[in-house]
């Protein structure tokens, strides 16, 4: 397993500059070495909150898996909570489509299970 972090910059609009400090939003584990994994971000629709997530696909039992981590920060950043699951592997082939955050802090995925091994 190897740890990687994200970082943000502020942005100065009036200037269109980056500020020179980094604010470090998550660290997360890198399970898989050949799946670069995928990192993207959901916000709640009064924007205050912002979901981070990451997800890779590993093999277990020579079965693809999707692990997944999130984080769950308020509009300052500040980390509310955080997890981290393996899906189950006795399902057959599956998609995370997306990923939703109400006012509250729940989070919403939406996924696509496929009958065989094949995307149809």
């Amino acid at each position: 397993m190897k740890e990687f972090s994200l970082y943000a910059r502020e942005l100065d609009v009036d200037k269109m500059r980056l500020s020179r400090e980094e604010i470090k939003i998550a660290d997360f584990n890198k399970r898989d070495r050949k799946d670069l994994g995928t990192i993207d971000y959901a916000l709640s629709q009064d924007r205050s909150k912002v979901l981070v997530y990451f997800s890779e696909y590993v093999k277990l039992n020579k079965k693809r898996n999707t692990y997944t981590e999130l984080v769950m920060m308020d509009n300052e950043l500040n980390v509310l909570w955080n997890t981290e699951y393996l899906d189950d592997k006795e399902e057959k082939y599956k998609e995370y489509k997306s990923y939703e955050v109400n006012n509250e802090g729940e989070v919403f995925v939406l996924k696509k299970t496929f009958d065989s091994n094949r995307r149809k």
